[in-house]
């Protein structure tokens, strides 16, 4: 590039690396942008990965192809579920960092408008037929996990995001939540649960 009178600022890319960390999802505009580790530290790397749950009343599609595995990206050939600006408000309030333990509360990290719309981008990536067809009430529910990623070792734990409600079973700290759509593909609720804690659609 240099030979080709490329300027200096073009042939850093020259410095590329494809074990460069990541910006994480919920930081803004600068979600998933390549970062760099500064002073030795590389900022922490957080993943969705998608979860089973038991949802109270589930009926399911019988329909619904044999085989399919999670993680099969089936939503990414549709848009993000909506989530109106008077629906987020209504999450952020009922779900901040000062939520009522009863309805499940955000850390302050992930109780942001951007933090909010990456959770329910990550979980929707990794639906699949069975999560999209089901018929819980005429909703969908698709429930996720957080992790972050040891950059050393790269071995995967489990991220808090906020404390679950405390419903049939005791409120913890968390990394699983739940994503409620209505059959319009309209965001109802996000918020973190225990996922030993069945959910029911009624509930919400």
């Amino acid at each position: 590039m240099k030979a080709l009178g490329f300027p200096r600022a073009a042939r850093d890319i020259e410095k590329y690396s494809p074990d460069q960390p990541r910006v994480p999802a919920g930081s803004g505009r600068e979600s998933g942008q390549w970062t760099t580790e500064g002073e030795g530290n590389a900022p922490r790397q957080t993943f969705v990965e998608r979860v089973e749950v038991r949802v109270v009343g589930t009926t399911m599609s019988d329909a619904n192809p044999p085989g399919i595995v999670a993680g099969a990206q089936y939503a990414q050939n549709s848009p993000t579920p909506t989530i109106s600006a008077e629906t987020m408000n209504d999450i952020i309030k009922k779900h901040g960092p000062n939520a009522s333990i009863k309805k499940g509360a955000f850390n302050a990290e992930y109780a942001t408008p951007d933090a909010i719309r990456g959770l329910i981008k990550g979980v929707w990536e990794q639906a699949i037929p069975m999560d999209v067809a089901a018929s819980y009430e005429g909703r969908v529910i698709i429930t996720g996990a957080v992790f972050d990623l040891d950059p050393q070792s790269g071995e995967k734990h489990a991220y808090p995001i906020g404390r679950s409600a405390a419903l049939n079973t005791p409120s913890i700290i968390t990394n699983t939540y739940v994503v409620i759509l209505d059959a319009e593909n309209n965001v109802v609720n996000c918020y973190p649960i225990n996922p030993a804690d069945p959910i029911n659609p009624r509930d919400e």
